[in-house]
């Protein structure tokens, strides 16, 4: 996880992965010595359990890569297509063929950072 997180970026990787590693290793062998202590072992499983949500607000947070959009029209992909090129996003135009003929499926490449919100998804035809 912390190579993609943190690309380019080798040290910062390493060292997070080590102190990671060390509090894994210091919390399971306090927990294999005294399993007779429920609450020793609920106390990890509630440690580990909040790591998994905090890790997620972060990387929410970090927004770190890209996510894919796909448009499809079926009379105004190339005016589409040109005008998100003209606002700086990668576009690749592909005729596809829907269930009413063929169409123009545009998939576009957004920084996660970047996105915004996106308006409710409703049927549009064109």
């Amino acid at each position: 996880m912390y190579c993609s997180l943190f690309r380019g970026q080798k040290r910062i990787a390493w060292v997070l992965g080590f102190f990671q590693s060390a509090v894994f290793v210091i919390a399971i062998t306090r927990v294999l010595a005294d399993l007779n202590n429920p609450l020793v072992i609920f106390g990890y499983a509630a440690g580990f359990a909040t790591g998994n949500v905090l890790g997620i607000m972060i990387e929410e947070r970090l927004a770190v890569g890209h996510i894919q959009l796909q448009i499809i029209s079926r009379r105004r992909g190339a005016a589409v297509a040109r005008a998100l090129r003209l606002n700086g996003y990668g576009v690749t135009e592909i005729a596809a063929k829907g269930k009413d003929g063929t169409v123009k499926l545009l998939t576009v490449s957004v920084l996660r950072k970047d996105r915004r919100a996106r308006p409710p998804r409703r049927p549009r035809h064109g």
